[in-house]
């Protein structure tokens, strides 16, 4: 890699959308060689730090949420989650299967599937 057009093409080819991709040109770099940057954006799932343990929650007469009220909750939900991005915006939806589809929809309209006849067939049902 010798140039910022062999760097981009890389990321090219790894994937990145040239469209994501922005260039800013510094007029502070040298010449002779000059100094390439690359940064991204990362979207993380982080929750602050629990511990504002300073009274008794135990009593609580007002009913009032104490300060790490769903703080536990929080740090649980952040460690767990696979896609950060899911927090923000849904998964995209994957194609449903049309041959469960059908299995399905013929047992709906099908006015001899009920549930109830097929346990009378059943050996050793109660009649």
């Amino acid at each position: 890699v010798t140039s910022l057009e062999d760097i981009r093409q890389l990321a090219i080819r790894t994937g990145l959308p040239p469209h994501l991709m922005a260039v800013k040109y510094h007029s502070d770099v040298v010449a002779d060689g000059g100094l390439i940057r690359l940064s991204y954006h990362r979207i993380a799932a982080i929750a602050g730090d629990c511990g504002e343990w300073d009274r008794d929650v135990g009593r609580n007469r007002e009913n009032l949420p104490y300060p790490n009220f769903g703080c536990a909750q929080q740090k649980n939900l952040a460690a767990m989650v696979a896609n950060p991005t899911d927090l923000i915006v849904a998964a995209e939806e994957t194609p449903r299967s049309s041959e469960l589809r059908s299995f399905h929809w013929k047992k709906y309209i099908d006015p001899k599937s009920d549930e109830s006849d097929k346990q009378k067939a059943l050996p050793n049902s109660k009649q």
